[in-house]
């Protein structure tokens, strides 16, 4: 049997979705330092959970979010 080490991150998120982007990217890499190889995100971790800042904060695939995470995916992979 395999072991993983699992981050399980949560955050409370702004109405500056870059800022949200850059905390959760932060998560990201101290998780990664820490040894984990799989980093769970919480699923409204860009935008806060209103109605209101949905159509502001949606985006079209690949876009801001995406990239950001796949750029960091993509440096913390093997580190």
């Amino acid at each position: 049997m395999s072991k993983y080490k699992i981050a399980v991150c949560q955050m409370k998120t702004t109405d500056n979705k870059k800022q949200n982007i850059e905390h959760a990217i932060d998560m990201v890499n101290v998780s990664s330092k820490n040894g984990a190889e799989l980093i769970i995100l919480p699923e409204m971790f860009n935008c806060p959970y209103e109605n209101k800042y949905f159509p502001n904060f949606a985006e079209k695939y690949p876009g801001e979010t995406t990239q950001s995470l796949s750029d960091v995916a993509k440096k913390t992979i093997y580190t």
